[in-house]
């Protein structure tokens, strides 16, 4: 292996609802990618104060981010992912958060280069908010240490015959809260989406690595219950689940209140692992060092849980499901709380789950 460098890829206007698809250079191996999103962003409102959403900027304008491959295998998603969940992930890996810095005023900032760390925030009716915020989508396993499993994931391109990045965009509206009662006119912005590469272009191909698949799920929940199994990918093996909670109240708020206990149970019968939803959230913070100070209250990680299946940051802990491993069926098992807010609209729970498909090893 030689030296990391980064290149920036493409930077790219955000337009309403436009799927964004950027190519991925076929002459190097990627250890992760950095998706940036800056710019000014006027509006106008008559009365009342409008809020944005606690998740921030890039996950209220971008909804999804993929990245695909095609070769010998044919088409592959390696990565179907919010950037709420990347930011969080890099929270919970290295205890940094993520670049998030917003400020409204008279006119948009010089260098687009905010100071003030917080969500988007808006200033009186006729201002500008300059935004900058960012996500690492890492393929290096940011949960293993060097030498156990981090750089056994790399994606390689040199092995295929095209990949490439889809970036969603949402509308530009949809900074607004949800519930928000003061209705806002977003005159203009000149927001843009920049995605650039962290590689190592001195592997060789053929070189083959493990793949780190990462994809969503959503479900949605109109009261308490107990014992409600969501079906997990049977690929190969499981690292991890990332869960978000949303309250249903107004503003589909973040909230520690709707599960109460999380588990994990083989072939319909055996629960292996159950622990209450704080209990993992104490987990997350302590066992990695992950600092999420509160303020006013509320913390950037309210409503984000992670089950991590490795053991000591080591690749080859990660927990089989495959058939082969006697697994016939494997489910996440939700208590939804009574302490949950199920109206006006259902709690809703997201879900990231880490999948780690290994490459054939030498016998």
């Amino acid at each position: 292996m030689g030296f990391r460098s980064t290149r920036v890829l493409a930077i790219e206007p955000f337009v309403n609802n436009k799927l964004i698809t950027i190519p991925l250079q076929p002459d190097t191996c990627v250890i992760g990618l950095r998706i940036r999103l800056v710019g000014p962003v006027q509006y106008t409102y008559a009365s009342g104060t409008p809020l944005g959403r606690p998740e921030g900027v890039l996950d209220s304008l971008i909804t999804r981010i993929d990245v695909n491959t095609n070769g010998r295998n044919g088409a592959e998603t390696h990565k179907s992912v919010r950037p709420h969940f990347l930011a969080m992930q890099q929270l919970l890996a290295n205890g940094i958060e993520s670049e998030r810095f917003a400020s409204a005023g008279a006119s948009a900032l010089a260098n687009n280069f905010p100071t003030t760390a917080q969500a988007f925030v808006f200033g009186t009716t006729g201002q500008i908010t300059t935004v900058r915020e960012s996500v690492y989508l890492p393929f290096e396993q940011v949960f293993c240490e060097p030498g156990y499993g981090r750089e056994m994931t790399w994606l390689n391109l040199k092995n295929y015959n095209t990949a490439d990045i889809k970036i969603q965009c949402a509308h530009i509206n949809n900074l607004l809260q949800e519930g928000n009662t003061a209705p806002v006119n977003f005159t203009s912005h000149d927001l843009k989406i920049e995605v650039s590469t962290i590689e190592d272009q001195s592997v060789e191909k053929g070189r083959m690595f493990d793949v780190w698949r990462q994809t969503m799920l959503n479900r949605s929940y109109k009261g308490s219950a107990r014992d409600i199994a969501v079906e997990l990918p049977k690929s190969d093996t499981l690292s991890g689940i990332t869960l978000y909670t949303t309250n249903g109240d107004t503003n589909k708020s973040p909230t520690n209140d709707v599960l109460d206990n999380i588990g994990v149970r083989r072939n319909g019968m055996t629960t292996f692992q159950k622990a209450p939803f704080k209990t993992y959230q104490v987990n997350n913070r302590e066992e990695n060092r992950a600092v999420a100070a509160y303020a006013a209250g509320t913390s950037r990680l309210d409503g984000v849980a992670m089950i991590n299946f490795l053991n000591e940051r080591k690749i080859n802990t990660a927990l089989p499901v495959r058939r082969e491993y006697g697994v016939d069926a494997m489910d996440l098992m939700l208590d939804l709380s009574s302490l949950g807010t199920y109206s006006p609209n259902e709690a809703n729970v997201a879900m990231m789950f880490d999948e780690i498909i290994f490459a054939p090893r030498e016998k």
